[in-house]
């Protein structure tokens, strides 16, 4: 995710850069008189709005994921032979497929025939 940040940022630069640079010189009354007549945001407003726009929105997704990614999940395990049932807590991001990591630090992995149910704490 921070890559994806990073590369875009990059683009930006590089290509503010090269228009930058490929803006040919006006002469200093020219240029004072297309200034007051231009009206608006100048261009470079616009894309540091636009740059923070995308800072804004890679952080908002950043907190999502890392908020649903610690949310507490009850586990349910039941053994199909006994009908016992264990009940573990985990982390969402700690389940992957059959195998989990409860909040005290025990990894368990699931059998086959053993039938479990995840529910939101």
């Amino acid at each position: 995710m921070l890559t994806k940040i990073a590369v875009t940022l990059a683009v930006i630069v590089i290509v503010s850069l090269v228009f930058k640079n490929k803006r040919p010189d006006l002469p200093r009354q020219q240029a004072e008189t297309d200034g007051e007549q231009k009206s608006g945001m100048k261009s470079q407003t616009i894309a540091y709005i636009i740059v923070g726009a995308i800072v804004l929105t890679g952080l908002l997704f950043w907190i999502l994921d890392y908020r649903d990614d610690r949310r507490v999940m009850d586990i349910r395990i039941t053994n199909p032979g006994t009908g016992k049932v264990e009940s573990y807590q985990a982390y969402q991001m700690d389940i992957k497929g059959k195998t989990f990591i409860t909040l005290d630090g025990r990894q368990v992995t699931i059998g086959d025939s053993e039938r479990f149910e995840i529910l939101a704490h």
